[in-house]
């Protein structure tokens, strides 16, 4: 005999957190609203990625519902949107710091993360030519701290990420930039 009720809010809380690995915070907050848990799973099932997709939810989705004063299911961003979204993050496509900053507009519009952030030139460099002069540039404008690192102050490393994050507008992939400025400063 199938059981066709619901699966209750506790359920879901275990399984969120245990199968999935949410944080409990983030997994109380999804089942507190039967339809945003629903919402979540429809997503997971295009992409599943329950991690960044739980977190667009809250940083992103919710925020943005109350400062609009509006239920988060009555924005028009289905959860289809909601997987593709996430997908180009996955595929390195646009950062998560672009998505965050163009939540807003996202759910304004009909179009994808990718056309928006490609109409703003903010969709994710990955191309190590076009990286490696921003990372040569930092490395040159910063020789203090480039003797620093190599003199073993490795967390050094991430203020070179952040120049080169800066001169890319954060459009830089930082996995990229990681390994060319290790490249160049270990080198």
């Amino acid at each position: 005999i199938s059981d066709s009720r619901p699966e209750r809010p506790e359920g879901r809380f275990a399984r969120y957190t245990d199968e999935l690995g949410l944080h409990p915070e983030e997994a109380s907050v999804l089942v507190n609203s039967a339809s945003l848990a629903d919402y979540f799973e429809s997503s997971l099932a295009v992409q599943n990625s329950p991690k960044r997709t739980a977190g667009l939810i809250l940083s992103g989705l919710l925020p943005e519902s109350a400062r609009r004063g509006r239920d988060p299911l009555e924005l028009g961003f289905g959860p289809e949107r909601l997987a593709h979204t996430v997908a180009m993050i996955e595929q390195g496509k646009v950062g998560l710091k672009v998505v965050q900053d163009l939540f807003a507009e996202l759910l304004d519009g009909s179009g994808s993360i990718e056309e928006l952030a490609e109409k703003k030139g903010l969709l994710q460099v990955s191309d190590t030519g076009a990286l490696e002069k921003a990372v040569l540039d930092a490395i040159a404008a910063n020789p203090a701290e480039a003797e620093g690192y190599r003199g073993g102050k490795t967390k050094l490393l991430s203020f070179f990420v952040g120049q080169v994050m800066r001169a890319t507008k954060g459009a830089g992939n930082p996995a990229v930039i990681n390994e060319l400025l290790k490249k160049h400063l270990e080198g």
